[in-house]
């Protein structure tokens, strides 16, 4: 077992870091090493020296969070520091000098006094005036600095800063503002991208995007119209080659490329392209290595004709044409398309700007980029701050915007009359940086490795040095050891321009027995992911409560998790936040409290849509609809049987309404008591302020309790109370009325882009499951660590969207500007150079992958436990060879229940049986109390005996058989044949297919039977002569003569009789207005038997009248129900040309 070191192995290096205060420094440490231990040594150390006062200092953190640990710990070792000088100069209170001296006047008073005791009375004056040292974010530090001097900033006196919700609603906004006015002044633009087949609104994600970079230049690109009709022409000539090649007899399915083929060879033939969007589209559709995949053996055998042309068009002919034809012109028409996007976001950039800037409202970028323009204009001001400022101290510096590197560089430059940043060398001893660029991990938050390098130069340049700390005050030995050996290696395999190097880490503690590695491994290979996740938390929760329990083989007086495990010893870290509540679940159902950090979406918060709905309600009184969906929501729980039973009394669901009395008591109740919280809210909403009536309504509704008996109730309660302290924000800074602010609240819930803060009814407690995604997990460590759900794999499946170039003689930002539509997003617009561009920012991002797996690993003390799916694949696929050796984490086969007790010391409630009692009251509600039907279950053919087996004289000769030789094929596709049939009518009634034109109705049957996965010519011919016959009929010419014409219309009717309650529901095919009323139509596409005249039988007639007889009634009585005129209905027989009516007696006179 390794021995407690008595000294760290780098003490040098930490003696230097408190000695050597007249030299700027980046110190370099390790995950554990105690780098703001540091600092804060180092900060008192500038004041025990006289190096400078405490209001001449200023430190910079990454979040509030940090600064306000940070200046608790920098009070503590001055107070500390102060007691220690106070015992060795016997130094009193009463011998500080007075508080309104000058910085030189208190160095004119220190010369006066002999120098220990001038060192105690220094570390006295800054305890006493501490508040008076500027620790913050870099966010808070530069709005101070523009406070102080707004005008030379151009920004009004009064501006204040907006948070990200606000910044998206602004923007969202100014961008709206922006093309209303375009269009208003008929801008050519809008309609240049129109005509490229896309819309301003498609960019307004390159628009974000653009802002969040504002502070560089768009890289510059111009690109002519490139021409689309040579290469779609190629295109057009190679399809219809192959497509002639496409073996008749196919031993199996299509081919990707058959379809492809198939596929464009209609749209060539069926709609030509006739503008460059078109073009563009089709050659898109063909540059895809999926959509033209070629599978030899569904050419034909091996060795014939067939298969070896398919061997040509896979290895040659295919990637010919797109990477020597297609791929270069559609390149050409990215850049052009980007080249009018570019320009047109830019200005509306610029609108934005302007906006905020009249508004006085600032965004977290705004007061970086304004403070930093200032400093580099405004040399009067960067001399006045220099001497204010006479150290900074940055913690956590690798993960900073390159802003901040530019402030800084401004702040500490000895180029005062130099306007570039990279041109500044810091003063020395003026810049005290910690960073470890090993845990780099913001790349998409701005932050930049070759920014932290570059500042690394300027250090060395004016007289400063790295100082490494590779000592480890976290890992344990044996876990120091696996780091080691684990990350060395896979850092080392990487590019150097891209990854950090690496340095082993030194750990300073004793081993302890039990600790080290394990692998948590998936049983379940062939489940989906949430299965996966679910099995996987249901693990570690029975682990963790077997821990706390003391029932685990690393439970013992000397082993690792002593005799009982805390809760807060544990640490659940994912790659997404998209499971974290499953894990929660898991630790909520073993009885243990959890606590889930990071933004996230409430899309699917009941909570949030009860309140939602309630602020529905009352803000539109006579909204029957809104008043229902809050009574049947979480809120009330009214059921469909109750609101039938309050509608069928007479209300109207109206809150002013009376609710009837002669009503089953318990629903009378029920309304009484939800309509009267209603109008209470109501009453309060106009007497109070918003935030105190929601909070009301939330306190006497009970929402909360509900939320919390749930299961996963902490986060849902939680999350509510979270809702709940935004309204209160948006009260009191922004002024929002509760109209606004229930917008806020359905933004919240209806946009995905919009997140918050989550949190658990344990958010602030540390004897909890602490469960977050690595990028919560920055500067946090725990005893145990689980990285968990092995199979994600969304970060690989993220392709590049932005790349960055600030160090170079242009800096600039490369972006390609991408559509969300669709299954797969695809790239609309693109600069010049963005392959090269793309294949650099791969590089970036999987050097920062790594990065990330070493800064979840690292928050491991003492036990590391990685989850592996079936497969290699996931977040810590790069572990998968550290993995070989360890052992499995031994997992209880039956858990016990933790009962943890609250910070005083009460046991947790079991609300189980309160849960369960309202699972079984929802399941009681959720239960259909309607059966749904169709009208018909035989509306197409063959879904039961066919029409001709019902004939009652089956004697009929071979002569007597249809014309239409349906055949067993057509017998196992009729329902998909008569969909078909049903959408050519209707094309052809609403005029958008031409009905002379029997190649188009051909080409259009045939793609609509192959999206139905029917292949054959005969159905082709099947469904073009029904056509035909259709538009030449009688029943044509009435349709033509109608005024009103009516297809594919919905139908339902609700029933209620001694047998049960029913719901029938329909399609009506056609209906349409004639002289008399109107005649509604059914298409039936079975054939009957048939007479020597070739005309149906009158038994085959009757008995698809009476198969059918309920489902016309149904529909001609709702139709006069509906018009309260008459109506006449009957069956259009597509197999025999005919018009069967509802009465038998007129069907011969409508026969054709």
């Amino acid at each position: 077992m390794d021995q407690l070191l008595n000294e760290p192995a780098d003490q040098a290096a930490r003696l230097r870091i408190r000695q050597q205060l007249d030299h700027s420094v980046i110190c370099l440490a390790g995950a554990g090493a105690g780098k703001t231990h540091e600092l804060v040594e180092r900060m008192v150390a500038c004041i025990r020296h006289g190096t400078c006062q405490v209001e001449e200092l200023a430190a910079i953190t990454f979040t509030r969070k940090a600064a306000g640990e940070l200046r608790a710990r920098f009070n503590q070792q001055l107070q500390s520091a102060q007691l220690e000088a106070e015992r060795q100069h016997e130094l009193g209170l009463d011998e500080l000098p007075p508080d309104n001296l000058s910085p030189d006047e208190l160095q004119t008073d220190e010369m006066s006094t002999d120098g220990d005791r001038s060192e105690a009375r220094r570390l006295q004056r800054a305890v006493r005036h501490l508040d008076r040292c500027k620790i913050g974010t870099i966010h808070a530090f530069c709005a101070r600095l523009l406070r102080q001097y707004p005008a030379r900033a151009r920004l009004p006196a009064d501006f204040h800063e907006v948070e990200e919700r606000e910044e998206l609603w602004l923007a969202r906004q100014a961008w709206d503002q922006f093309l209303e006015a375009r269009s208003a002044d008929g801008d050519r633009r809008l309609q240049a991208i129109e005509d490229t087949g896309l819309t301003a609104e498609q960019f307004y994600q390159f628009f974000l995007t653009r802002n969040q970079y504002s502070d560089l230049p768009l890289k510059p690109t111009t690109q002519a119209r490139p021409d689309l009709e040579g290469p779609t022409q190629q295109l057009c000539e190679f399809v219809h080659q192959v497509a002639q090649q496409i073996p008749e007899d196919l031993p199996g399915e299509p081919d990707r490329l058959m379809e492809t083929v198939t596929r464009l060879q209609h749209r060539f033939a069926f709609a030509a392209p006739q503008t460059d969007a078109d073009r563009a589209f089709l050659l898109r559709t063909f540059d895809s290595s999926a959509a033209t995949q070629v599978t030899l053996k569904r050419w034909g055998p091996p060795g014939s004709p067939e298969q070896h042309l398919a061997r040509s068009l896979r290895d040659s002919l295919t990637k010919a044409l797109r990477t020597q034809v297609i791929q270069p012109v559609l390149a050409a028409w990215r850049r052009y398309v980007y080249s009018l996007a570019a320009e047109f976001v830019e200005e509306a950039t610029l609108h934005y700007r302007q906006l905020r800037r009249r508004r006085g409202m600032l965004t977290f970028n705004d007061l970086m980029e304004t403070t930093a323009t200032m400093l580099r204009d405004d040399l009067e001001t960067r001399r006045s701050l220099q001497q204010r400022f006479r150290i900074i101290f940055v913690d956590e510096f690798q993960d900073t915007d390159p802003l901040q590197a530019q402030i800084l560089l401004y702040l500490t430059g000895q180029e005062l009359t130099e306007r570039s940043w990279q041109g500044q060398t810091p003063r020395p001893g003026s810049l005290f940086l910690v960073g470890d660029e090993k845990q780099s991990i913001y790349r998409f938050r701005r932050a930049d490795v070759d920014v932290f390098r570059h500042m690394t130069q300027r250090l060395e340049a004016g007289g400063g040095a790295p100082i490494e700390l590779t000592s480890t005050f976290r890992a344990s030995p044996r876990l120091a050891r696996w780091f080691n050996d684990t990350f060395e290696g896979l850092f080392e395999s990487q590019d150097l321009r891209f990854q950090a190097s690496f340095r082993r880490l030194h750990a300073q503690r004793q081993d302890v027995a039990g600790g080290g590695v394990f692998r948590l491994r998936s049983d379940q290979p062939k489940k989906n992911r949430q299965a996966l996740v679910e099995a996987e938390a249901d693990k570690v929760a029975r682990f963790i409560s077997a821990a706390i329990a003391g029932e685990t083989s690393l439970n013992g007086e000397d082993a690792v998790l002593g005799p009982g495990a805390e809760p807060g010893d544990f640490m659940i870290l994912t790659r997404t936040r998209r499971w974290l509540a499953n894990y929660g679940r898991a630790l909520e159902r073993c009885g243990l409290p959890y606590d889930i950090t990071g933004p996230g979406s409430l899309r699917t918060s009941g909570e949030l849509r009860a309140l939602v709905d309630a602020l529905d309600s009352v803000l539109r009184a006579d909204d029957a609809i809104a008043l229902v969906a809050v009574l049947r929501g979480l809120l009330f729980g009214l059921g469909d049987d109750e609101l039938y039973v309050l509608r069928q009394a007479g209300w109207r669901f109206q809150l002013e309404d009376p609710i009837p009395t002669d009503l089953d008591p318990s629903i009378w109740q029920r309304t009484t008591r939800a309509i009267d919280q209603l109008l209470r809210l109501r009453h309060d909403l106009h007497i109070r302020p918003p935030a105190a009536a929601l909070e009301r309504f939330v306190d006497e509704s009970g929402l909360a309790a509900v939320a919390a008996a749930e299961e996963g109730g902490s986060a849902r309660a939680g999350n509510l109370l979270r809702v709940l302290s935004m309204v209160r924000d948006w009260q009191s800074r922004r002024g929002l009325g509760w109209v606004e602010i229930g917008n806020e609240l359905r933004d919240l819930l209806e946009a995905d882009e919009f997140r918050i803060e989550e949190m658990t009814l344990e958010t602030g407690r540390q004897d909890v499951v602490r469960i977050m995604n690595l990028h919560q997990a920055k500067g946090l460590e725990a005893k145990v660590v689980f990285l968990v759900d092995p199979t994600d794999t969304s970060a690989e499946r993220h392709g590049v969207d932005v790349h960055v170039s600030r160090l170079g003689e242009q800096p600039y930002l490369s972006m390609a500007v991408t559509s969300q539509a669709g299954r797969k997003p695809w790239v609309m617009a693109e600069p010049d150079g963005w392959a090269e561009d793309e294949q650099l920012e791969e590089r970036y991002l999987a050097a920062e992958q790594l990065r990330l797996v070493y800064v979840a690993a690292t928050r491991a003390a003492d036990v590391l436990v990685v989850g592996q799916g079936p497969t290699h694949s996931g977040p810590w696929k790069s572990l998968h060879l550290g993995l070989r050796d360890v052992e499995d984490l031994p997992i209880p086969t039956d858990a016990p229940r933790a009962v943890v007790g609250d910070a005083e010391g009460r046991g947790a409630v079991d609300l189980a049986k309160t849960r369960q009692r309202r699972q079984d009251g929802w399941q009681q509600a959720a239960r259909s109390s309607w059966e749904q039907i169709t009208v018909s279950d035989a509306e197409l053919w063959p879904d039961s005996r066919p029409i001709s087996q019902l004939d009652s004289h089956p004697d009929s000769g071979p002569g007597n058989a249809s014309e239409l030789e349906w055949g067993p094929d057509l017998e196992h596709h009729g329902r998909e044949y008569g969909r078909v049939v049903h959408r050519l009518f209707e094309q052809c009634i609403r005029g958008l297919l031409p009905t002379g034109k029997e190649q188009t109705i051909e080409t259009l049957a045939s793609s609509l039977l192959m999206e139905q996965g029917v292949a054959g010519e005969q159905f082709v011919a099947h469904a073009v002569k029904a056509v035909k016959d259709f538009t030449n009929s009688p029943l044509w010419e009435q349709i033509q003569a109608s005024t009103q014409v009516h297809c594919e219309v919905p139908y339902a009717n609700a029933t209620v009789s001694k047998t049960g309650k029913r719901i029938e529901r329909g399609v009506i095919d056609l209906v349409f207005g004639t002289e008399t009323g109107w005649r509604l139509v059914d298409y039936k596409t079975q054939p009957l038997r048939i007479d020597a005249d070739g005309t149906p039988t009158d038994e085959s007639a009757s008995a698809m009248l009476k198969r059918y007889e309920h489902q016309l009634s149904a529909y001609v009585t709702h139709w006069e129900q509906v018009t309260g005129q008459q109506v006449s209905g009957g069956l259009w027989l597509t197999a025999h040309a005919c018009w069967l009516p509802a009465r038998v007696d007129d069907r011969k006179a409508n026969t054709r």
